[in-house]
């Protein structure tokens, strides 16, 4: 009985120190550091749009605008810096799997810096353009800036402005053999 319950003791170390290993790559700021991974950049047919009630623009913060097989795109924080420019920041979060890991961005890096084309509605009234870039990544994936300018605040009574992010870019990191 005393083996058993031995040999029982022993299985169950086993197990828990195989399951507890954690992954050393699963950030992907380790596998973009990695010469295990490859990394490529397409751009896609994939899209997302944004309304913004220019009065609650708070509203939005925390709010997921893309949610893909490839990964998901969070609106982290929307604020007001001045009476006519509102900041946008954005999170990538990406899919880290064994083979190939993906973030769906609108920002990336390959050789020189890539967006995704952004139109707005009304398009006479404002201004849009990627305010930060960067090439590192988190744990989670990227994040991404734009800032909206409406220089004609002060003569129009704009109340909401439309944001459409098209062609968005797909970073992969292949495995490799």
């Amino acid at each position: 009985m005393k083996r058993y319950i031995f040999f029982a003791l022993i299985c169950s170390l086993i197990f828990l120190t195989s399951a507890c290993t954690s992954n050393t790559e699963s950030s992907f700021q380790t596998i973009a550091e990695s010469n295990s991974y490859t990394k490529s950049v397409l751009a896609t047919d994939k899209y997302f749009e944004i309304d913004i009630d220019l009065e609650n623009i708070q509203d939005l913060c925390d709010t997921t605008v893309l949610d893909d097989d490839s990964g998901k795109i969070i609106l982290k924080t929307a604020e007001s810096v001045s009476s006519d420019t509102i900041n946008l920041q954005f999170e990538a979060h990406g899919i880290i799997d064994k083979d190939i890991s993906t973030i769906l961005t609108a920002c990336a890096y390959d050789e020189g810096f890539l967006q995704s084309q952004i139109s707005v509605t009304p398009s006479e009234s404002a201004i849009v353009k990627y305010s930060l870039q960067t090439t590192e990544f988190d744990d989670f994936g990227s994040r991404f800036s734009i800032s909206i300018f409406l220089p004609d605040q002060n003569t129009t009574s704009l109340e909401t402005v439309n944001l459409t992010f098209s062609e968005l870019l797909l970073v992969s990191f292949t495995k490799v053999p």
